[in-house]
């Protein structure tokens, strides 16, 4: 099993990998097969030369939040087959309101191939071709064949406990928190991705931990923005878990989950929405006119963190509704919820204000 784990995880990795630098994969669904690929990353030329394709007409898929942005209302993903510079203004939000030949698609093809680009913080757009066997057989590339079985496989193992593993730790004096430890985990069928938890305090298996988990974020975290609440919210979570265990003998931690930059579109998109919200979007719309769902997070890494240094029960610092339902989903039983409000500005005061009002996050 685990071999098999592996083979999976590895062939699935180098489509990724395929997909990151431009290049087509081969999807099969229902006796057919299909060229897709990043419509982010599309090379006319380079498709051409490893297709030898003779047209420059081809089949766009986006997300319904995309099409909506363009005009079309619909609940799944849609198909739009045109030239390549009308593909590029959709791409690069320049066609709103538009009229486009369209149809809505709901297949196998279209979802898994969405499913890898988000996986890949690309944009959630795919330029998909038809191909029979002949003209793989002449394709100027060896590329990889995946599936949607396969692709369903990957995601399950990728979320499962054992995906994450404990690398290291080492005692850690912060500048809030002198008696830390960090610990350094490794989402193996992730890219090797890493996770850190941040414990503050002695563990003690008697004790329910208060906990945070912290989504990664390079310009509030490490830059200081003012546009967001994320490295308040951390700082003073740190201060506040060294205070109740000096005081009170309660240890916690923070989960700093640094692919979650952006709530999980990465730090290139999160770049491309900042700069949508200059012209008048709110952080939902942005995210809705590059593609993404509002929040793509699913905090299962962090659940699999608590359960491998044995936290089965906490107290979660959280305005986040969402972060209790996903935990306890994943069988975390949450004791208490604290609230953590961070002061406004008159640089995020917008942007806080669109949590509560409209991603449901609690201000009290």
């Amino acid at each position: 099993m685990i071999q098999d784990n592996f083979l999976l995880t590895n062939k699935i990795e180098r489509a990724m990998s395929d997909l990151l630098r431009g290049l087509p994969i081969i999807f099969c669904e229902n006796n057919k097969k299909y060229l897709i690929l990043s419509a982010e990353l599309f090379s006319e030329t380079i498709f051409h030369a490893i297709l030898k394709k003779k047209n420059s007409f081809y089949n766009l898929i986006i997300t319904s939040q995309k099409a909506k942005k363009i005009g079309i209302s619909c609940e799944k993903n849609i198909s739009i087959i045109d030239n390549i510079s009308n593909i590029i203004n959709i791409i690069d939000y320049q066609d709103s309101k538009k009229d486009f030949h369209f149809s809505e698609v709901e297949n196998d093809v279209s979802k898994y191939g969405i499913m890898l680009m988000k996986e890949l913080r690309l944009l959630p757009y795919l330029i998909i071709e038809e191909v029979n066997d002949e003209i793989l057989e002449s394709l100027a590339i060896n590329l990889e064949e995946l599936n949607s079985n396969l692709i369903k496989q990957y995601f399950e193992i990728k979320n499962n406990q054992n995906s994450i593993q404990e690398i290291s730790r080492s005692k850690i004096a912060l500048k809030n928190a002198e008696n830390s430890e960090i610990v350094v985990f490794r989402d193996l069928p992730n890219f090797g991705k890493v996770h850190v938890m941040i414990l503050i305090g002695e563990q003690n298996s008697n004790i329910v931990p208060n906990i945070r988990i912290h989504s990664g974020c390079y310009t509030g975290d490490l830059l200081a923005s003012l546009q967001c609440d994320c490295r308040d919210q951390l700082q003073e979570t740190i201060k506040y878990l060294h205070q109740i265990w000096i005081e009170n003998g309660i240890y916690g931690g923070v989960i700093y989950q640094a692919v979650d930059e952006g709530r999980a579109i990465g730090l290139i998109n999160k770049i491309r929405t900042y700069n949508l919200q200059r012209c008048s979007c709110n952080t939902i719309d942005a995210n809705y006119e590059i593609g993404y769902e509002d929040d793509e997070r699913n905090f299962i890494s962090a659940s699999n963190i608590l359960k491998k240094i044995n936290i089965n029960r906490c107290r979660l610092i959280t305005n986040n509704p969402k972060k209790i339902d996903s935990l306890e989903k994943q069988e975390i039983e949450i004791v208490e919820r604290i609230s953590i409000i961070a002061k406004a500005n008159k640089y995020n005061e917008g942007y806080l204000n669109t949590k509560f009002e409209e991603m449901n996050h609690l201000n009290y």
